[in-house]
């Protein structure tokens, strides 16, 4: 029943489009603006070859020929205004560049460039070299500098502009001294301004206060200077103050409407850069309304050339496309209306001059169609006030101009209708119907000629309403498979099997491609559904409820995703069954190994403790460890190569120094056990403690006395091994094959590195000395294998 309901609406809303639109759908070619615009910009950057190819799209058109002859003539100009600017013949250069605005209706960037560079040129001059008239030239150059930037209430470029007009041109030309005055004036007044407009902005003003402190600056200019930015603003705010503005419009939005279903584009832009903090979508706004403004701007232009009527319809139709841009739906309706209403009233406008100027040429053919032509254009628009008005002006012109010319182009036209309809180019076919149609407008045969095609155009509804049936249902299962709605996207490409399309093997290609796409989105659903729900459960600590979702995601997951879920398998198996991972998770890994630490030994001659230096201690080795993720006890022994060294002070009148100095390398042998958590993830990192012993070797010492100078080279005092206790903290990370740690770590030297025959030789040879070597520092260790 829902799919009749939606059958219905699609016949009612394409018969409607047909009853409205039949009766007069001519196109204006909408590209004469675009190109248009296009030609101006390469001409604006200089690329006049360019600019002379898109002018060859129009052959016939003669707006773009004479563009083309213009770009040939500035072309050279520009090549020879740089050959002169190359040479530094400035003044030429300057005099030539300025010329192009005889074949330009507009400022061009690479020749005001040029003029700038060329002025620069001449005000480089030296002061003995420069003659008069390149001094006016530069003067009067200068000034009209000076009056852009001014306008452009660029006051500090102004003033420079100013000064050197005046200093380099004063004295040689009236005109150019009065000028200068008259702008540093102006100049100054505008600073005065800025500053009282600074002060006064930080503080509560009222919309009369605060239009009223911006129209000072004319006061400033005595009335000379107008700044197209402060005008926009003073507008604005007058118009914001109004009763009507004020009152209704109370949010953003609300404000934007009102603007915008009034037509006031320009306060429109004005408002959205004055609140754009208020606005989301504000940049976007200000760019498809600033090009509206910009399109309406061109407008005003074209109107004011007769033959410029097409660039000028053109322009309309770009002006509707920009309002299906605009951010804010609601901004853009209204600006649609906008756009029509002045369309249609402008089409009246010509269509009126075309049928005066028939009526005065006894009746003139090729006018009353011209008239004709744009009132059906009119018509198409759709501006209820005008209908009736637009229907009698087509009646009235198609009476006098006849209906058998207008039969006969219908009759023609009919044949590019039968023909894209036999190649099942449904829309073609009805663009060609409603430009046929649009053909008999006006003419009192549409309803008997039309009565022999009732047949044809029945032929484009049925297959236009199957088409846009079948557009309506694709769409709509697009969108039940963006939501991973897979069943009811895979009833809607069944149910269009039954379908009798102009195209069925389209129709079958995209039933078929649908299929394919459901069957891939239940394929995503199941993965993701599984996925996300593993994911909880393992947040939640449930790793075997977590690990079986993982199971049934991998079932449905595409070959870029499995890798993925794999691992995460294999990081929650352990946890979610310790049973599998006893034999898989213990193993002996030798080891590489290597630790700085610091020494402060306990150094004692007789029965007196002296006082030693914090020296330090490296070593490095291999040890080998049994790793287990299943036990909490790995064990682990080892031997590393060490060295360090050692001082004791003495005192002189409150002086330290150093009076001993010990070296000794050796061998440290070592046994020890870590405890951590019973059950580990070998792909994480865990945490440990270590206790152990450790046994010292010495293999080479070295002791010297620095004030005796005496030295012992050899191993005689020392102990053939010391053991301390050594325990600490760290962090590892255990794989299979790879491995790492790092750690704290302290040691407890406990027997002493002396014999019991060791004594100090500077003193007497029964003072016993013994020593303690306890250190603290840090180990690190790594293996790939």
């Amino acid at each position: 029943m829902p799919n009749l309901q939606i059958k219905r609406l699609l016949i009612y809303m394409i018969i409607s489009t047909f009853s409205y639109t039949s009766w007069g759908q001519l196109f204006t070619d909408r590209n004469l603006y675009e190109v248009l615009r296009e030609v101006e910009a390469k001409l604006n950057q200089g690329k006049f070859d360019d600019a002379i190819k898109l002018c060859q799209i129009y052959p016939k058109e003669r707006v773009f020929n004479d563009l083309a002859q213009n770009a040939k003539i500035l072309k050279n100009l520009y090549i020879k205004g740089t050959e002169l600017l190359r040479n530094k013949d400035y003044t030429r250069s300057y005099e030539l560049f300025n010329t192009y605005r005889k074949y330009s209706g507009n400022s061009l960037r690479i020749f005001d460039l040029a003029i700038q560079k060329s002025l620069e040129g001449i005000g480089k001059i030296k002061d003995t070299q420069i003659t008069v008239a390149e001094r006016r030239i530069y003067g009067l150059g200068k000034v009209i500098e000076g009056r852009n930037q001014l306008n452009a209430l660029d006051t500090s470029r102004a003033e420079i502009s100013f000064r050197s007009a005046r200093d380099r041109a004063a004295k040689y030309d009236q005109q150019v001294a009065i000028e200068t005055q008259k702008g540093l004036k102006q100049v100054e007044g505008l600073k005065l301004w800025g500053r009282r407009l600074r002060e006064l902005q930080s503080k509560p003003l009222s919309p009369e206060e605060r239009i009223s402190l911006l129209e000072d600056y004319r006061k400033a200019t005595s009335n000379e200077v107008s700044v197209k930015s402060l005008e926009e603003k003073i507008e604005y705010l007058k118009t914001l103050s109004q009763p009507d503005t004020a009152i209704a419009p109370i949010t953003p939005s609300q404000k934007m409407l009102y603007f915008a279903q009034n037509c006031k584009t320009e306060l429109l832009v004005a408002y959205i850069k004055d609140n754009d903090a208020k606005i989301p979508v504000a940049s976007q706004l200000s760019s498809s309304l600033t090009m509206y403004h910009q399109t309406e701007l061109d407008i005003i232009q074209f109107k004011q050339d007769p033959g410029k009527r097409e660039f000028a319809k053109a322009a309309y139709e770009k002006l509707k496309e920009i309002t299906n841009t605009i951010h804010e739906k609601s901004v853009g309706s209204a600006l649609n209306i906008c756009a029509r209403k002045a369309y249609c009233e402008y089409l009246i406008e010509i269509a009126a001059k075309s049928e005066k100027a028939a009526d005065q040429n006894n009746n003139y053919k090729s006018l009353y169609e011209d008239a004709l032509r744009n009132l059906t254009i009119a018509l198409n628009q759709k501006v209820p006030e005008y209908e009736q008005t637009l229907k009698q002006s087509q009646r009235r012109i198609s009476e006098r101009l006849g209906c058998d010319t207008f039969v006969r182009d219908f009759k023609r036209s009919i044949v590019s209708v039968r023909r894209s309809l036999s190649n099942c180019r449904v829309k073609e076919a009805q663009q060609n119907w409603q430009q046929a149609l649009a053909k008999l407008s006006g003419c009192e045969a549409n309803g008997g000629i039309l009565k022999l095609y009732m047949g044809l155009k029945d032929s484009i509804l049925v297959v236009l309403v199957a088409d846009s049936i079948m557009s309506h249902n694709e769409k709509a299962a697009k969108e039940l498979l963006s939501k991973l709605e897979c069943k009811e996207a895979e009833s809607i490409y069944k149910r269009l099997s039954s379908l009798k399309t102009c195209n069925q093997n389209e129709l079958k290609k995209i039933i078929s491609e649908g299929l394919i796409a459901c069957e891939e989105c239940t394929r995503k659903k199941c993965y993701i559904t599984n996925r996300q729900a593993a994911e909880k459960l393992e947040a939640n600590s449930l790793w075997k409820d977590a690990y079986s979702n993982y199971q049934q995601a991998l079932s449905c997951a595409s070959e870029a995703d499995k890798e993925e879920v794999i691992v995460k398998m294999k990081l929650i198996e352990c946890e979610a069954f310790p049973e599998r991972c006893k034999s898989e998770t213990t193993y002996f890994r030798p080891e590489i190994i290597g630790a700085y630490s610091l020494i402060k030994p306990t150094y004692t001659i007789g029965d007196k403790t002296q006082e030693m230096t914090i020296w330090y201690h490296i070593s490095g080795g291999l040890q080998l460890s049994l790793i287990s993720h299943s036990s909490p006890v790995d064990f682990s022994i080892g031997a590393e190569y060490f060295q360090t060294q050692f001082q004791s002070l003495g005192t002189i009148k409150e002086t330290k120094y150093v009076l001993e100095d010990f070296s000794l390398k050796g061998v440290n042998g070592f046994a020890v056990m870590k405890l951590h958590k019973g059950i580990t993830d070998p792909n994480r990192w865990r945490p440990y403690v270590k206790l152990g012993v450790e046994a010292m070797v010495p293999l080479s010492y070295r002791y010297e006395h620095y004030a005796t100078g005496k030295v012992i080279d050899n191993r005689e005092q020392l102990n053939s091994q010391s053991f301390s206790g050594i325990g600490g903290i760290g962090i590892e990370l255990q794989r299979k094959h790879v491995g790492c740690f790092l750690e704290l770590f302290g040691s407890y030297n406990f027997t002493g590195i002396y014999n019991a025959n060791a004594t100090n030789p500077s003193i007497t040879l029964n003072s016993s000395i013994s020593a303690n070597i306890h250190r603290a520092g840090v180990r690190l260790g790594f293996r790939f294998w």
